[in-house]
């Protein structure tokens, strides 16, 4: 199926009055959303085993591994209730600027540089619809469980 060029709109849950068309976005664009997303984690995770280290890699040997699972257990749900967890699979960016296809802000489209003025609950709430458009169920579903 074609997708790219038809846009859903969408009440924004947290503005009363407020809406996004949102479109769903082509493979092509996600993978490369994907991509950006584990450039940024593992320039991330190289960043940091630079600036800690040895010591890093003690103080995590020594974590309560029970209490640490518990922990991301609830940070899981959390980001999964938010939308806040697609920023792990997928660059933020990358969705809003190629799903974001209108809004109830202004009658016009709107441009790369309004779309960087969202607020964070914002942002995240439409990449979080912009990934479930996009997906197919299966997938959606698998990562709504993890």
């Amino acid at each position: 199926m074609l997708i790219g060029t038809t846009a859903v709109r969408l009440e924004i849950p947290h503005e009363p009055g407020e809406w996004m068309d949102l479109r769903a976005l082509p493979w092509r664009v996600l993978e490369t959303a994907r991509l950006a997303a584990a450039a940024h984690w593992q320039r991330t995770n190289a960043e940091m085993a630079k600036a800690y280290g040895v010591e890093l890699l003690k103080e995590l040997r020594d974590i309560d591994l029970a209490r640490l699972k518990a922990a991301l257990a609830e940070e899981q749900q959390a980001a999964a209730s938010n939308g806040a967890g697609v920023g792990r699979d997928f660059d933020l960016n990358t969705l809003l600027q190629k799903g974001i296809a209108g809004w109830s802000y202004s009658p016009d489209p709107p441009t790369p540089a309004q779309i960087d003025e969202l607020d964070e609950r914002t942002a995240g709430w439409a990449a979080a619809e912009i990934a479930r458009l996009s997906l197919p169920p299966q997938d959606a579903d698998a990562r709504k469980k993890s």
